[in-house]
């Protein structure tokens, strides 16, 4: 914050001094930058805590115990998903393990009324795997999936009957999210770990009534258990459009958890029955239940346990339902955010703390919308349209070695915020982050315009769309399969291993019978879907040819000699970076998909990786010659000796940034001015880590 205070103080000063405040475009550029240093501040935030290891240990072993009479209602909504995919979800939960003196009972909430789940469900003659279909759909309906889930709970608790009892459980599972076996025996213990620790005894609490002591139990308040999400087709080593969001399963909601936030993401997790039904259910008044669930219980006063430990598998979509899977995401946030009734920043039953976080998911989506592509036309238009003064005349801010000065310390800041891991393999995923954000700043775009038209009552509400499932084929034989058996879940969709019934009673753990009816099976190999529609792609696409258009320009003049300037020098590879991440949603969509996209990949991560480093050693070459020296001969390039660009600072600046760049050194009337680097590698993460806060399956 310090680094970010006083770059930014520097920024407005020194565009202050030039004249330049009022003018759109560097006022633009500027607040853009605002937009981009509050998003790293509150993802920073989320990284500042850590849960524990010892708060999960227990549970993660499988050897945590629940108390007697636990039940668990698994709920599996589908609309039109093929029997294949559901059926494998269906299995896995049936089959799961559950700890000693559980029962659980599963229902496939089928909206679409397909006669042959309904059918196939019948044969199975199974008391403990049942079939819910044919609730009213109103007119207008904002999101189905809630309804759905909303009708079942109104099945187990109706109106004006019982409620929950103390120890059922409500699981969810989407329907291509196949469970490992051991899913319930590691998340109910810790959904019930009040109710069976022998902190229970210390929780008790004394009240005094006519002058009687007498002693009650404190009700328990864990009323979420969460676990990660994780895809059987997704490869991770080109995974351009961020599907397995490992910083945000591994870094951020820890994080959030640890900050006391009940963080919700709609598959994967098991909720105590009796807060969800005193929350009035599901959300269905925007298209993303699970976030608004996740608030409505911290306002509510429950707490939520974090299990970051993969242990259910799904399918990522591969088409152009991607698209709109992301566009739902960031409208959901959005309409929560642009409301009266769900807005975060006005809950007065959340702390000030708790109000910033579940803001923070929307404010990410904005931002990512707004930064990646004015600050990616920076390079595109000083380049192309510079004009007399060359490249540097036509950027948006001055540049000045104080500029320089405090310039550096913000970009290595940024990037140590954003590259910031406990595990070297999280740096590739971190780097997808970015680059999804260059894939997806459209859809998000649209998607702010669309819900802004909404809350100003120009258009009907978004409504919640399912995403297409291309299915992965049996699981005996499917990539599918390899991923789950690895960790224990069920085997295949025929006949599961025998094992004896629960005998408390007949809603025991007894495996399900071979189904009377052959399931339809997949195609060994589906052809590649498309990736999108032109709508989807087309702005992504042309600012990368614009950026590559910029970036051969500036090679063409450096290799000219036309110009000799550090300011075309960043400006060059500026752009040059900015193309990268596009040219890949296009090598995807028309290239290939395979060994030629993870090379792809590969290439563009090192390329990248070259800019940036050299954005930090250009960075070190703008600072002022007495605070640097000049080991490697090029003060001349860069400090204005050769052509380097150098505008005067204005006599005023920011107090708090002077305080900070007088100790750092910085000279404003030390010789040359070399041309600041502002808002270039830095632009691309900004947007791409903080936006998966709103990522689901």
């Amino acid at each position: 914050m310090v680094a970010a205070g006083a770059y930014l103080g520097v920024r407005l000063s020194e565009l202050a001094a030039s004249g330049r405040l009022a003018s759109p475009w560097p006022a633009a550029v500027l607040g853009a930058e605002v937009l981009g240093a509050s998003s790293v501040g509150l993802y920073a935030l989320c990284l500042a805590r850590r849960l524990p290891a010892s708060a999960t240990a227990a549970a993660r072993s499988g050897a945590g115990a629940v108390p007697p009479g636990t039940h668990v209602h698994v709920l599996v909504p589908c609309y039109q998903e093929a029997l294949t995919i559901v059926a494998e979800t269906v299995w896995a939960a049936a089959e799961a393990d559950l700890p000693p003196g559980a029962a659980s009972t599963v229902w496939l909430l089928d909206d679409g009324a397909d006669p042959a789940k309904k059918e196939w469900v019948a044969s199975l003659a199974c008391p403990r795997i049942r079939y819910l279909a044919g609730r009213a759909r109103p007119a207008g309906e904002v999101n189905g999936k809630a309804a759905n889930l909303n009708a079942a709970l109104g099945v187990l608790y109706p109106p004006g009957g019982r409620g929950p009892a103390p120890h059922e459980a409500v699981a969810i599972f989407d329907a291509d999210q196949v469970c490992d076996r051991a899913f319930f025996a590691k998340t109910l213990p810790l959904l019930f770990e009040e109710d069976t620790s022998a902190a229970a005894a210390a929780r008790a609490v004394t009240t005094t009534t006519a002058g009687a002591a007498t002693s009650a139990a404190a009700p328990a308040r864990v009323g979420l258990v969460l676990t990660p999400q994780r895809y059987a087709n997704v490869d991770e080593r080109a995974d351009i459009f961020n599907h397995s969001n490992r910083h945000f399963w591994e870094a951020m909601i820890p994080g959030l958890t640890a900050w006391g936030m009940v963080v919700c993401t709609g598959t994967n997790l098991v909720l105590r029955a009796s807060a969800l039904t005193a929350v009035g259910g599901f959300p269905a008044d925007t298209v993303t239940e699970d976030y608004l669930l996740g608030m409505e219980l911290k306002m509510a006063g429950w707490e939520a346990r974090y299990l970051p430990e993969y242990l259910a598998t799904g399918e990522a979509p591969e088409d152009g339902s991607l698209f709109r899977q992301r566009s739902r995401w960031c409208k959901g946030h959005l309409q929560a955010l642009f409301s009266r009734a769900h807005c975060p920043l006005v809950q007065g039953r959340l702390p000030l703390l708790q109000r910033l976080l579940y803001s923070s998911g929307a404010w990410a989506y904005i931002t990512s919308a707004i930064t990646t592509p004015l600050l990616a036309a920076v390079p595109v238009v000083a380049l192309l349209g510079g004009g007399e003064g060359g490249a540097g005349a036509a950027l948006p801010f001055a540049l000045t070695p104080r500029l320089a000065t405090a310039f550096l310390p913000y970009f290595l800041a940024v990037h140590a915020v954003v590259y910031w891991c406990d595990a070297p393999d999280l740096l590739r995923a971190l780097w997808f982050g970015g680059v999804a954000a260059r894939l997806l700043w459209w859809t998000y775009a649209k998607a702010l315009w669309n819900t802004a038209l909404w809350a100003a009552g120009l258009k009907a509400a978004s409504r919640f769309k399912a995403t297409a499932k291309a299915g992965l084929g049996p699981a005996a034989s499917g990539r599918l399969a390899t991923a789950v058996s690895a960790n224990g879940s069920a085997s295949s969709r025929g006949a599961p291993p025998a094992s004896p019934a629960d005998p408390a009673g007949g809603a025991g753990k007894g495996a399900p019978p071979t189904p009377a009816v052959p399931l339809p099976s997949a195609p060994s190999a589906a052809p590649a879907p498309s990736v999108a529609s032109w709508r989807d792609i087309w702005a992504p696409l042309l600012l990368a040819a614009a950026s590559a258009c910029a970036a051969g320009a500036g090679v063409a003049r450096i290799a000219s000699g036309e110009e000799d300037s550090a300011a075309l020098d960043v400006l060059t590879a500026w752009a040059a970076y900015n193309a990268l991440p596009p040219l890949l949603l296009a090598h995807y969509a028309w290239v290939g998909r395979g060994a030629s996209l993870r090379a792809a990949c590969g290439l563009s991560a090192l390329l990248s990786t070259a800019v940036l480093a050299g954005a930090a050693f250009a960075g070190w070459l703008f600072l002022p010659p007495h605070i640097r020296g000049d080991a490697f001969g090029l003060g001349d390039r860069y400090t204005g000796g050769g052509g380097g660009l150098f505008v005067p600072a204005g006599p005023k600046a920011a107090f708090f940034a002077d305080a900070i760049l007088s100790a750092l050194g910085a000279d404003e009337a030390a010789a040359g001015g070399g041309p600041g680097m502002i808002g270039a590698p830095v632009a691309a993460p900004v947007g791409g880590l903080r936006t998966s806060l709103g990522g689901r399956a």
